[in-house]
């Protein structure tokens, strides 16, 4: 397990990480003093959980929502001063948004869930995994797994698909995926693409198919001739 701890607290920092040392073996910590250079990370993918810790949670609900659009399968742990910006920060699908001060228990507790969690996720995907993904762009976009269509959560993931598969090979803007999907651009829809980008690339790795995803910051595509 590849974890990142931002903190402004060291003493925090120090606490956090021996809780998660002695919960996972062979797990790797990189630490930082700094949230606000995180935003500047290209990519997040070499992480498995990030925890943000900072008194400005605004701050701390932009980190999220790039470590989310930019790596949707990372796990995300928010360490905030009051519950203001809560609903916001889950919203970047944050999994734990807790409140200071925080104890060893608490970080315990939203860890642990994490850890049990992914591996649950993991053998289902072991189950899924390496399944025929194939997408009948003369339907609508419906996806087929195994000849089966796919029952999405949303609606708007079906569409998003369709639209990315139509341009094959090539990265579309969040920009014009905004427009194509709704019409608008704005805090709503934005969060919405998030949810969908989100999905998608769930039921690609989940299939064994997450190399036909392509992405760069605010930007992501479909490689069609990658599908089985």
């Amino acid at each position: 397990m590849r974890i990142c701890i931002a903190a402004e607290t060291i003493d925090l920092c120090r606490m956090m990480s021996d809780t998660i040392k002695d919960i996972s073996e062979n797990t790797t910590i990189e630490i930082w003093d700094d949230p606000t250079a995180l935003f500047h990370r290209a990519s997040y993918s070499d992480w498995d959980y990030v925890i943000i810790e900072t008194a400005d949670e605004d701050e701390a609900v932009r980190l999220s929502e790039r470590v989310s659009e930019l790596s949707p399968q990372t796990g995300i742990m928010v360490i905030a001063d009051d519950d203001r910006r809560a609903y916001e920060a889950l919203q970047a699908h944050v999994q734990s948004y807790l409140v200071k001060p925080v104890s060893a228990d608490q970080i315990s507790k939203e860890y642990r869930y994490y850890v049990e969690r992914r591996k649950a996720l993991e053998k289902e995907s072991e189950r899924h995994n390496n399944k025929t993904l194939s997408i009948c762009r003369k339907k609508g976009g419906d996806c087929l797994v195994d000849g089966v269509p796919v029952r999405f959560h949303r609606n708007k993931t079906r569409d998003l698909i369709n639209h990315l598969a139509k341009n094959s090979g090539t990265m579309v803007s969040d920009k014009e995926l905004l427009m194509t999907l709704w019409g608008k651009d704005d805090e709503s829809t934005k969060s919405y693409l998030r949810s969908i980008k989100a999905e998608m690339v769930n039921l690609f790795k989940e299939t064994g198919n997450d190399d036909a995803i392509v992405k760069q910051r605010g930007r992501i595509g479909i490689l069609m001739d990658r599908l089985q």
